[in-house]
């Protein structure tokens, strides 16, 4: 949400599942190694920021083509 992405748009960009987006979003899961490799890229950021190591601001996330309008999982302002 600090990046102004939904958990639908996160997993459809990072190519997950919408309910493991959701199980990190509600501590019921961590994201392994192998799903980090994928997120970092689509959030724009370092893992080393996606962990908390780091204060150091993450670039603005991929927009993937198409998703440009909050309708398609972008919040208002991102």
């Amino acid at each position: 949400q600090a990046l102004g992405l939904t958990a639908k748009a996160l997993a459809r960009t990072a190519g997950l599942r919408d309910t493991t987006v959701y199980r990190w979003e509600s501590g019921a899961q961590e994201p392994q190694a192998r799903q980090l490799r994928v997120l970092c890229p689509a959030l724009g950021c370092s893992a080393d920021w996606l962990l908390g190591l780091t204060d150091d601001p993450p670039a603005r996330p991929h927009i993937p083509p198409g998703m440009t309008e909050p309708d398609d999982g972008w919040l208002p302002g991102a």
